[in-house]
């Protein structure tokens, strides 16, 4: 499946600054689970996952910013934490 509109994502993710030091990862952690399409996350990181298939990693100038690792999607309804507001 491609990450898309309306769609449950599972991102894994690795975050660095300009020195190449890691500051956040999903690393050992449960991915971060959004609905696509409904502001939850970066704008910018949105644009960049959309279209992508499992694994697969944005192909942008902004990689290398957000250091993006993969996402996964999913079409489960269950939520960890809040669950996603109606649109």
């Amino acid at each position: 499946m491609r990450v898309k509109i309306g769609r449950v994502i599972l991102l894994d993710y690795m975050v660095r600054i300009g020195t190449g030091q890691v500051v956040e990862s999903s690393a050992g952690k449960a991915p971060i689970e959004y609905l696509h399409g409904a502001g939850q996350i970066l704008p910018a990181l949105e644009r960049a996952l959309e279209g992508l298939r499992e694994g697969e990693q944005p192909r942008s100038a902004s990689r290398r910013r957000m250091r993006t690792a993969s996402a996964r999607t999913t079409t489960s309804s269950r939520c960890r934490g809040p669950c996603f507001p109606a649109t």
